[in-house]
């Protein structure tokens, strides 16, 4: 099997680069922990930079023993994420969970993260209980997702998707699969499960909707918009209005009316750009218009400006509250 190492130390320093002050730093992979020395420089080196910046790895927990966790605690690791997949039993490994136990002697947070598979209800309220038992800091429960690659495995097993799991099409790589039919119902059903038992231990639901507005986020949250471009604080995608053909002009000489100047006529082209803020001005006059979906992305190293889609509705049915 091929395994990629790369330098993650140079890594940090680029990304370090870009913001003023770096809140947190996680090591991940793969599984960090087949390279210790590495992990152990790497906090060394973050904690060197700025000692306010919260360390953080992701491991499986085979490799996570005292001996490791005492080494990584010392050199100022402050969270340790273990992945656990349970079997369809809910059964986890016996070394694992004595591992997330040793792991709290030396780590201030230990955290876990858990897919919720369907059908396992009952075996993961029993894993629940477990996990409040060894008394760890939170645990984060996954929907369970069809992967990009083995679909036929996954179909095999009788997983379906989720109706319609995306509203715009986007290179969403961050979530690594869509939503598996059923995973968010019996995730709801662990929260309350949880809640009604009072545990102490913090339990959190981490959705795919979650994945994709942090994807997002991540890409437009630095988007220098101009006075025609919205920004939505629902998905964080950008979006301006657009009108076609007659309705370009009809749509110019209202907006001339109404004193708005922020808009980009293309008389050639019959076309017309302007605020999404704009469109109520339009009532009563029934037309039809677009709006342009935006992200920022990468070209060639350098910061570009990507339309994603156009959707079309029109003036009577549109509603801000929509996007």
């Amino acid at each position: 099997m091929r395994t990629k190492k790369n330098d993650i130390i140079e890594q940090f320093k680029k990304s370090n680069s870009h913001y003023k002050i770096m809140k947190s730093a996680a090591i991940t992979g793969g599984e960090p922990l087949l390279y210790p020395n590495e992990c152990e420089g790497f906090i060394k080196y973050v904690k060197n930079i700025n000692k306010k910046t919260k360390t953080r790895i992701y491991t499986n927990g085979d490799l996570a023993d005292e001996t490791l966790m005492e080494r990584l605690g010392k050199a100022g690791l402050d969270e340790v994420r273990f992945g656990l997949k349970p079997e369809d039993d809910g059964a986890v490994e016996l070394s694992v969970l004595k591992n997330l136990e040793n792991a709290k002697k030396y780590v201030p947070r230990v955290m876990v993260e858990m897919p919720c598979k369907t059908g396992q209800l009952e075996n993961m309220k029993k894993l629940l209980d477990k996990l409040e038992e060894i008394g760890i800091f939170g645990i984060n429960i996954l929907e369970y997702l069809f992967p990009w690659g083995y679909a036929k495995e996954y179909a095999k097993e009788g997983y379906k998707i989720r109706c319609r799991p995306y509203n715009i099409l986007f290179d969403y790589s961050y979530a690594g699969g869509i939503p598996i039919a059923g995973s968010e119902t019996e995730c709801m059903k662990l929260m309350k499960y949880a809640a009604e038992k009072k545990y102490k231990t913090g339990v959190h639901y981490c959705s795919l909707e979650n994945k994709l507005t942090a994807q997002i986020w991540h890409h437009n949250h630095k988007f220098k918009k101009t006075p025609l471009e919205y920004f939505s604080e629902k998905d964080f995608f950008v979006r301006t209005a657009k009108g076609y053909g007659e309705d370009a002009y009809k749509i110019k000489e209202i907006l001339d009316k109404g004193k708005c100047g922020d808009y980009i006529y293309n008389k050639g082209e019959a076309r017309i750009e302007f605020p999404m803020e704009k469109i109520p001005l339009l009532a009563g006059n029934k037309m039809q218009i677009g709006v342009g979906v935006m992200a920022l992305d990468r070209q060639d190293d350098k910061n570009c400006v990507r339309e994603i889609a156009v959707h079309m509705t029109d003036t009577e049915s549109f509603s801000m509250d929509d996007i």
